[in-house]
């Protein structure tokens, strides 16, 4: 591949990829170099290298980064929801201690129909 061909290859991954950092690129360069995406057989060119980096993109490699942070993030939200649910809770007990719980028990007519 000759400068001007990797020059205009350049400006198309930024137009394509622009979104990936710089160590989303160096990773990339890291897996095409140990042959992650297939052999070049010392012939690089421009549609190879946006297969590669197509498949790096959508691949499995980086599908299963995504999907392990949607899942980490999705367990922060659960364990942050289940604290603030924690901090709006009571048991039983205090709740037989509230005016709400004797509100409760008018409306029933019946102190043994609910057991709490």
């Amino acid at each position: 591949m000759t400068e001007e061909q990797l020059d205009d290859w350049a400006d198309t991954a930024l137009t394509e990829w622009g979104y990936l950092t710089v160590t989303e690129w160096m990773l990339f360069f890291h897996k095409a170099k140990a042959g992650k995406f297939g052999s070049l057989y010392n012939d690089v060119n421009c549609i190879r290298l946006s297969e590669m980096v197509n498949d790096f993109i959508y691949g499995p490699y980086r599908q299963g980064l995504k999907d392990q942070f949607e899942q980490e993030q999705q367990r922060a939200r659960r364990a942050k929801e289940d604290a603030e649910r924690k901090g709006k809770t009571m048991t039983a007990e205090e709740f037989k201690k509230t005016d709400a719980y004797k509100r409760f028990i008018m409306e029933e007519g019946n102190s043994d129909v609910r057991q709490l």
